[in-house]
């Protein structure tokens, strides 16, 4: 009984580590991309933003898509 219940302590302990580790590493992700002047967004909301910019006219914000180890993040950086 003991025994199980620190099994299960320690695979609580670990999952909880992993996640905490994946949000470090993208705030560290979206740290650096912000210090080169880009905003990150989630691909859904870039391609929303694409889709009203196109409704509206011309955009004055050039996205580029890049892949992280955590999936895809598109960066949108103003062209003024």
């Amino acid at each position: 009984m003991i025994i199980t219940l620190g099994v299960l302590f320690m695979a609580l302990a670990n999952i909880l580590a992993a996640l905490l580790v994946q949000g470090a590493v993208i705030s560290g992700e979206r740290f650096e991309m912000e210090q080169r002047g880009k905003v990150l967004v989630d691909r859904w909301f870039a391609a929303k933003s694409r889709e009203a910019e196109a409704e509206a006219g011309t955009s004055p914000w050039r996205f580029q898509r890049s892949t992280t180890r955590f999936g895809d993040i598109t960066a949108m950086r103003r062209t003024e």
